[in-house]
């Protein structure tokens, strides 16, 4: 688990370039210890997947990182950071914050341009109010989203958590109650607990992808997902469901597919089975969970040679950098991380100032993306 603390000015609606994008979030990583000393960086395959962009424009960033003294290269071992030469910078890294109100910010082990949206909205807001934001990366795992709670509870005015499950810790939750201190949730909710929750409308997205679906004149359709126990997919695929009923389709049971591995692999194997086995199923189109959900089904299918948009259209969920980039480009369901992060800080300073706790419910709109994987069926027949 790696802690650091952001203090950044953001502007969302600048629009910068590709490698100054993966420039400013690798620079921000390392002077914020999310990388230390002697971590070795994701490969420049990693990056570039991850990016949507070519290894070329990767390498021209992290050329720039070995310019700057951030990172040392060592051929056929990797990318490591190198010891900072700013003590001061050095020692704000390792303490966290100093003396500010302390907000403490839990977040999974997930795309990086996605954590520094939810840092960033957090940040914009609260470091004005005089609020220092310290995150935790919780590496996906539930019971150190709990661990870390606990471990900071004498020194944490209020948490901002991304839960990687629905399920909530009672004893430590019992314990941030009585000491008054407010936990706001974003992207999902924690059961049975008394704590705010912001996060995406996961039900109109869900169906705004299936009207758009039915207007382009589709008549089968696929739900793709890994498998996992929150709410938000939940959403996303009851609010599909409905919004193929209330338009006059139905999603085959068999046509809702979730694949249990990590692995990237298998993933691939494992979609690129399900595609075979329905491959008389096609022309279709598929709603996937998530835009890294669509890119493995895009491999998938081009394993297949099934042509997309032509034979299987698809819509992805998030709106991250990738699907601009993808080929085609990727009609998606956009999220706005960045908001959900200053309305979830909105949120937690509100029950600071009023001393109460309570579990409001904030839903912030889901917009539908147009780009070019969804085919218009009325134009190429059926």
């Amino acid at each position: 688990m790696i802690a650091f603390t952001i203090q950044l000015q953001y502007n969302p609606y600048i629009m910068k370039s590709k490698y100054r994008i993966i420039l400013d979030d690798l620079t921000t990583m390392i002077e914020n210890n999310i990388y230390g000393i002697g971590d070795m960086l994701p490969t420049e395959m990693e990056l570039a997947e991850q990016y949507g962009v070519s290894r070329s424009t990767v390498q021209r960033t992290l050329n720039i990182l070995v310019d700057q003294g951030h990172i040392k290269r060592t051929a056929g071992k990797g990318t490591f950071v190198m010891e900072n030469e700013n003590p001061e910078q050095n020692g704000a890294a390792k303490n966290g914050h100093s003396g500010k109100q302390s907000v403490i910010m839990i977040l999974p082990n997930h795309q990086a341009h996605v954590s520094l949206g939810y840092l960033r909205g957090a940040e914009a807001y609260l470091k004005p109010k005089g609020f220092a934001v310290t995150a935790y990366y919780s590496q996906n795992r539930d019971a150190n989203v709990w661990d870390i709670v606990q471990r900071h509870q004498d020194t944490c005015d209020g948490y901002i958590i991304y839960p990687i499950s629905s399920q909530n810790n009672p004893d430590v939750m019992a314990r941030c109650h009585l000491a008054s201190i407010p936990i706001v949730t974003i992207d999902k909710c924690i059961q049975d607990a008394a704590c705010s929750a912001v996060s995406s409308n996961n039900y109109m997205g869900g169906y705004l992808a299936a009207e758009h679906l039915v207007q382009m004149k589709h008549d089968t359709f696929f739900f793709i997902s890994n498998r996992s126990p929150s709410d938000s997919l939940k959403d996303r695929y009851t609010g599909f469901c409905d919004g193929l009923r209330n338009n006059g389709k139905l999603l085959n049971a068999d046509h809702t597919f979730y694949f249990d591995t990590d692995e990237p692999r298998d993933i691939i194997r494992v979609l690129t089975d399900y595609l075979a086995k329905h491959q008389a199923a096609l022309p279709a189109a598929a709603f996937c969970a998530s835009d890294l959900v669509a890119s493995q089904v895009y491999r998938a299918a081009y394993t297949l040679c099934i042509q997309i948009p032509d034979c299987l259209s698809i819509i992805g969920f998030d709106d991250l950098d990738i699907a601009s980039v993808m080929c085609p480009p990727l009609t998606t369901i956009a999220q706005n991380f960045y908001e959900i992060g200053r309305q979830a800080a909105i949120t937690l300073l509100r029950a600071l100032e009023s001393k109460n706790q309570f579990a409001a419910k904030l839903y912030l709109p889901a917009k539908l993306v147009q780009r070019e994987s969804v085919a218009d069926r009325s134009l190429i027949g059926h």
